[in-house]
């Protein structure tokens, strides 16, 4: 039996709502170039609620009228890791985003209509949610 992990990203699709599409532009560009101070704050943060073991490694953002989608993708290590990730994204929503965005949103949430947790996704389709992983196994004679 052989095993591949082909990839490994588990998201959670938050989404800000803005005062109006200049503001969502604004934002979502602030939001990707800020990865390196969310895994910062995420790792120096005495938060006891925030999980250490949930690591952020990509942001990705999508721009609909006055809305900005932020897909927050985490790896988890050897866990499935919905629950880790979900209160490390909520603390990145509220806690950084809706305190530090150049233009503040009127209002964030945290799972919307880019993820594909609980219905289907384009995204998902093309990306995955957790784990993909692809297993053989040979059968001799």
């Amino acid at each position: 039996v052989r095993t591949y992990v082909l990839h490994d990203r588990i998201t959670r699709a938050s989404c800000f709502v803005c005062r109006d599409a200049a503001d969502a532009v604004t934002l979502g560009r602030w939001v990707e170039a800020e990865l390196p101070r969310f895994k910062e704050w995420l790792e120096t943060s005495e938060d006891v609620s925030l999980s250490k073991r949930a690591k952020l490694r990509e942001v990705k953002t999508h721009v609909v009228g006055e809305m900005c989608h932020v897909l927050w993708a985490w790896t988890t290590g050897d866990a499935v890791g919905p629950n880790m990730m979900t209160r490390n994204s909520y603390a990145l929503n509220m806690a950084y985003v809706m305190q530090r965005a150049p233009s503040k949103p009127e209002r964030a949430i945290l799972e919307a209509n880019m993820g594909g947790d609980k219905k289907p996704s384009a995204e998902y389709f093309q990306s995955g949610h957790g784990k993909t992983v692809l297993a053989e196994a040979f059968l001799s004679d």
